[in-house]
């Protein structure tokens, strides 16, 4: 706030200079308010802009946030079904954290990771521990 205040009152001295006259306080407020604006849009572009690292990351997050489901519908094996569900939702809860420590979101860890975690954990434990007729009639 005292930089910002310190450069508008240059930037308003600079212009009354140039001028050669005194401004009103409704110019100086009308000044302070389209710096403002251009402070703001500035910060708008260079936030808008993405390092390529952050958006592949995105990409591969997005696509890997739902491979549990997906492996669990086009595998026929239970055993193979949820123990390849439960490993890509951990890899997903990782990089998720991984994205997070990057800076790319602001929350986590993601619902949707934690109860495909929990989810698929809890079936895998399952599979493995029952027989396989039993396993059957469960999943």
């Amino acid at each position: 706030l005292r930089y910002r205040t310190h450069t508008y009152s240059v930037l308003l001295t600079l212009c009354s200079t140039l001028t050669m006259s005194e401004f009103t306080a409704s110019a100086h407020e009308a000044l302070l308010h389209e710096a403002l604006f251009e402070e703001g849009v500035a910060k708008q572009k260079t936030a808008e802009k993405k390092p390529m690292s952050n958006q592949i990351m995105s990409f591969l997050l997005t696509c890997l946030g739902w491979s549990p489901l997906v492996l669990s519908s086009a595998v026929n094996n239970q055993r193979a079904m949820v123990t390849g569900a439960a490993g890509a939702a951990l890899l997903s809860f990782c990089l998720s954290g991984i994205y997070y420590m990057m800076g790319g979101t602001k929350v986590w860890p993601k619902i949707m990771d934690i109860s495909f975690l929990s989810t698929f954990g809890i079936l895998t434990i399952l599979a493995w521990s029952l027989p396989a007729d039993t396993l059957r009639n469960i999943i």
